[in-house]
């Protein structure tokens, strides 16, 4: 899947740009203000925290490095430090949106007008087809909500504010401009509304949306983009905005009898930014690329935190880890906590082989409108009935993962590890001159010397997490390449292998194992010392992809030569040292989102 992947266009040029984001969410909070007689039922749905939440504009170019990193393998975004993704917890969290309910599935095609009829009061459009209106006409039959009406024109209202709610930001699709009526037939009693697993569907419609964008001729994406835009920023801090005033925010007159807005809602008046030139895509690459460990919040929701949420924050943190397949009528998607571990404060171990399902990623409602996905789908339905009883679980991380860690072995080896060639670059500036400070081991004056200045420039290009707890390196020169140097209970080494120009590499991507031992396949000699290192892939394409690997399924391609070439050509590159340590350095300045001609949006927003 590699060949299809965005990132190989990036890579190998021409460049396709920023992805076109698709939503309508501006006109919903412009056109139907949050009236404080709906809030009750939005709150009997679980979507009051997402109304609360308003309106935030979206950085096209932030999204689009993200997509660029996401993979429909996994169903995870693969940057330096590891795999990161959404989860049921950031749904819930952020949006207040339930997560443990009933999957949204069933039969998309229903008697329309009757459905507008009996659920708006109108009847369906004759122009419009496929049970589909324009989100204006909702706006059109719902203005505003006129003062002393009766409780069912309040319903009414309320039930228009959903299915404009829905269409416009959580399953938004790519007509930018209409919403589904279909999902009225979930809204008839709002008690029974309640019960749906909204944030499941969300998050399935999201994973599919990136997947699709994922794709080398992907040119946009759809879909509830806000929460990966809030989950960027609360869990990358050096991509994320400075916060401005949130006391300039109004005070709605039903806060005091209905819960509190959820964790995104603190990012409503993001306005500032943080190092230089944001809202440039390569900006992007480049930082995601050069990320360093301490540029992620693995836990941005302590439990100080959740208790001051309301408690439809956590009321579904029982199957937040959750082994089961995600549903929103034809979507289905595979959710994987165990692959992020991380995330929830526990040890990441090398996770089972994972590959998507090629023939779920093709399923679509293109002329089965009248299919029922609920017999369709019914054993990933009942994976789902069943999720509180596959739950991923494993010991508490006790402290972070360092950089020789078994599992960042094995994921640097099968991962794409950068989008900007002035990432692989510092990758290879940072991982020769670890190599030096590796080396140079004795007591003779001018070796700590060379020693103490590696260790300096490794700090200056936050690099100098790599010297932090390093295994020591092999001596034995006739140690074979295939023996087990993992000590059963011991500290984890591991201790590449650096073949000679004529020899050939034959080695495989390292498979899970089966408890807690991890098995590297290459020793190092002292005496093979080649200006490239081979276990260093300037270019993204890692040693061993996905598609290289025999489980999965796909083709094999020999990419080792590709490699060595790109490689070696990044690093004949005249590169000015002293300019890396300012592209580095992301907090040194203070800039304001740039406006547009107007004043009245930022650009890249929407």
């Amino acid at each position: 899947m590699q060949a299809l992947h965005r990132s190989t266009r990036v890579w190998n040029g021409p460049d396709p740009g920023v992805l076109t984001i698709r939503r309508n969410s501006a006109a919903l909070h412009r056109l139907m203000p949050l009236d404080e007689r709906i809030v009750g039922y939005l709150d009997q749905v679980g979507l009051y925290g997402i109304a609360r939440i308003g309106f935030i504009g979206i950085d096209w170019h932030l999204i689009t490095a993200l997509v660029e990193r996401w993979r429909p393998e996994t169903h995870t975004f693969h940057f330096p430090v590891g795999e990161m993704t959404i989860t049921l917890q950031d749904v819930q969290i952020i949006l207040g949106l339930p997560v443990d309910g009933l999957p949204l599935t069933g039969i998309v095609e229903q008697d329309y007008d009757a459905l507008c009829l009996g659920q708006l009061g109108f009847s369906f459009p004759e122009n419009s087809r496929g049970g589909r209106i324009p989100i204006r006409q909702l706006s059109t039959w719902f203005p505003n909500l006129p003062n002393f009406v009766s409780d069912e024109e309040v319903q009414r209202y309320a039930r228009a504010y959903i299915v404009q709610l829905l269409g416009g930001t959580l399953v938004a699709d790519k007509s930018n401009n209409l919403v589904h009526i279909t999902y009225l037939q979930f809204l008839d009693d709002f008690e029974v509304a309640g019960k749906y697993s909204w944030g499941s569907a969300t998050l399935a419609h999201l994973y599919r949306q990136l997947c699709l964008a994922a794709d080398i001729d992907g040119a946009e994406i759809a879909g509830p983009v806000i929460l990966l835009q809030l989950w960027a920023w609360d869990r990358l801090p050096f991509l994320a905005p400075i916060m401005g005033n949130v006391l300039r925010d109004e005070i709605q007159p039903h806060d005091d009898l209905f819960p509190h807005p959820p964790f995104g809602h603190r990012w409503r008046h993001a306005l500032e930014t943080t190092g230089t030139s944001m809202l440039v895509l390569t900006k992007y690459r480049e930082m995601i690329d050069m990320q360093t460990p301490e540029e992620v919040i693995w836990e941005p929701y302590l439990e100080t935190v959740i208790r001051d949420l309301p408690a439809n924050c956590s009321s579904g943190r029982g199957i937040w880890r959750t082994k089961a397949p995600l549903i929103f009528f034809c979507v289905v998607e595979m959710y994987n906590p165990d692959r992020v571990m991380r995330q929830f404060g526990l040890k990441q171990r090398i996770p089972p082989l994972t590959n998507t399902s090629k023939e779920l990623h093709k399923i679509d409602l293109r002329g089965k409108t009248d299919k029922d996905w609920s017999a369709e789908h019914s054993d990933y339905v009942s994976m789902w009935t069943e999720s509180a009883s596959n739950i991923a679980n494993d010991e508490l991380l006790e402290e972070p993962m360092g950089f020789y860690d078994p599992f960042m072995v094995w994921y640097r080896r099968i991962t794409r590890r950068f989008m900007s060639s002035r990432g692989a670059i510092v990758e290879a500036l940072a991982h020769g001159i670890t190599s030096i400070h590796q080396l140079t081991l004795g007591d003779d004056a001018s070796i700590l010397r060379i020693r103490d200045m590696a260790a300096s420039t490794l700090t200056t290009i936050h690099a100098d997490y790599r010297i932090h707890n390093m295994p020591p390196f092999l001596e034995e020169s006739h140690q074979s390449s295939h023996e087990n140097i993992c000590s059963r209970h011991g500290t984890p080494v591991y201790t590449p292998y650096v073949p000679l120009n004529n020899e050939s590499d034959t080695t495989s991507t390292p498979s899970a194992p089966p408890n807690t031992e991890f098995e590297t396949t290459q020793a190092f000699h002292f005496d093979r010392i080649p200006t490239l290192p081979r276990h260093f892939d300037a270019s993204p394409i890692p040693m061993n992809s996905f598609e290289t690997t025999s489980s999965i399924g796909g083709e094999r391609h020999d990419i080792n030569e590709i490699q060595q070439e790109d490689a070696q050509n990044l690093l004949r590159t005249d590169v000015d040292l002293l300019n890396v340590p300012l592209a580095l350095d992301r907090k040194q300045r203070i800039k304001k989102r740039t406006r547009c001609g107007t004043g009245s949006h930022f650009l890249g927003s929407d």
